[in-house]
């Protein structure tokens, strides 16, 4: 609440039209907020007012917010869908705390004093924090700029709240020097994909709990397969295996459309009772890139929904239809169309400013920045550009094999997610007679 009552400070901005939030990923700390491009100094006010107050400490609230949050647990264990994502989240981390789903239990130990420390400690000072700002602006880039240098400027530094604040070193938000965190600083926490495989579970649906608003979760079932992913670069030097990582993972970005096409065409037309196919590659789990040297681990998933009773047969045909991708390639046609695809999704994205916000914020922590946004935005850009063009030419489906060959870890680890829906009851008869 910005240090203020929630009455007062919805007073305060009562018919703006502006909102902030703050969320601590396990690498990074965000503050994002939404305004009117006439309210842009209400919402830096606001920022700055976060970073200068403390939080409000008050136990009758912090007891409220164990009882919402562990309502809200309840809620998510009769939604199937929601238990089968966090079963999946849990097995594709080999079972790590940031993606283990929260128990009831885990909260009964709730310190809100704790939990307050710590996002006190990530938010005292702006030191190490970009401002990133994306939108129908008035202003030119010099009055910007001026305009956050007078509400973010006069903060403390993050070695003048080092004494209010004793414990943001342990909790990873300062140096030993006192000094805010550098894109090299943060050490993984260590997300796993298995070692061993093929590792399977199964969330079982109970009709007389489940709560949701997908009806056919409750008739069907819904499988996931994911496998371990490797993009790593090569070259002579760290920008040029940089570029190599960067030019790699665009590869596989269009190799995973083409894999979905070829499933859909295989599960949907040639199996039937099929519905939902999917295929994607995302990174959730990689380690921050400090140097060009360290591997963009990923995971490539594949999912659909399916009739139950054609379980074995869609699981064999989803493995089969994988390992032809990877041996000869995508077709001619679901390349073209993949290209064409990822080139109408990005010019739909660029008109959004979620997308030039999150795009600029996380070019300042790649290994390729040295100091120009703009030009690191810029070559990032171009090198996109020039793989999906050489990926149009003749030579296109076999390069996307040698890369799925090349990142495909180990297609053996697999883990596997089935959502299964209650069991069909036969209809009883019973049968009465008398002499």
């Amino acid at each position: 609440t910005f240090g203020a009552p929630r009455a007062a400070l919805g007073d305060a901005l009562g018919g703006r039209r502006v909102s902030v939030s703050s969320e601590l990923h396990p690498y990074r700390r965000v503050l994002s907020g939404e305004c009117a491009a006439d309210e842009l100094e209400t919402l830096l006010s606001l920022v700055a007012r976060l970073f200068h107050d403390r939080p409000q400490r008050c136990a009758a609230r912090a007891r409220k917010l164990v009882e919402t949050s562990k309502e809200h647990i309840r809620e998510r264990a009769r939604d199937p869908g929601a238990r089968f994502a966090a079963r999946s989240d849990e097995l594709v981390t080999s079972g790590h705390p940031w993606w283990r789903p929260w128990a009831e239990a885990d909260l009964d130990d709730f310190d809100a004093d704790a939990a307050a420390d710590v996002f006190d400690a990530a938010f005292a000072s702006p030191d190490g924090f970009r401002v990133v700002v994306a939108g129908n602006l008035k202003p030119d880039d010099a009055a910007l700029a001026a305009l956050a240098r007078a509400y973010l400027g006069p903060l403390a530094s993050s070695k003048d709240v080092g004494a209010d604040h004793p414990r943001r070193v342990e909790f990873g938000f300062a140096r030993a020097d006192g000094l805010a965190p550098t894109k090299a600083d943060p050490a993984p926490i260590g997300a796993r994909f298995p070692e061993k495989g093929p590792v399977d579970s199964v969330v079982r649906v109970w009709s007389g709990t489940a709560v949701t608003d997908d009806d056919a979760a409750l008739t069907r079932a819904r499988t996931q397969w994911c496998f371990p992913l490797r993009v790593a670069g090569s070259g002579d030097d760290d920008p040029a295996m940089a570029a190599s990582r960067l030019e790699e993972s665009v590869r596989v970005e269009v190799a995973a459309r083409c894999l979905e096409a070829r499933l859909t065409e295989a599960l949907r037309f040639d199996a039937a009772e099929v519905y939902g196919v999917g295929a994607r590659a995302s990174y959730a789990i990689a380690e921050p890139l400090t140097s060009a040297k360290v591997p963009l681990d990923g995971i490539l998933s594949m999912d659909c929904g399916h009739d139950p009773a054609k379980t074995a047969s869609i699981d064999g045909r989803v493995r089969d239809v994988l390992a032809a991708h990877v041996a000869d390639g995508p077709d001619r046609r679901d390349l073209d169309a993949a290209l064409a695809a990822a080139k109408n999704d990005h010019a739909e994205r660029l008109r959004t400013n979620a997308y030039w916000a999150a795009t600029l914020a996380s070019t300042y922590s790649a290994p390729r920045y040295y100091g120009d946004l703009g030009a690191t935005y810029a070559e990032t850009s171009q090198r996109r550009a020039a793989i999906h063009a050489a990926l149009a030419t003749d030579a296109g489906p076999g390069v996307l094999r040698d890369t799925l060959k090349r990142c495909l870890d180990d297609p053996r680890r697999r883990v596997r997610v089935r959502l299964a829906p209650p069991p069909r009851l036969r209809p009883a008869f019973v049968v009465a007679g008398g002499g």
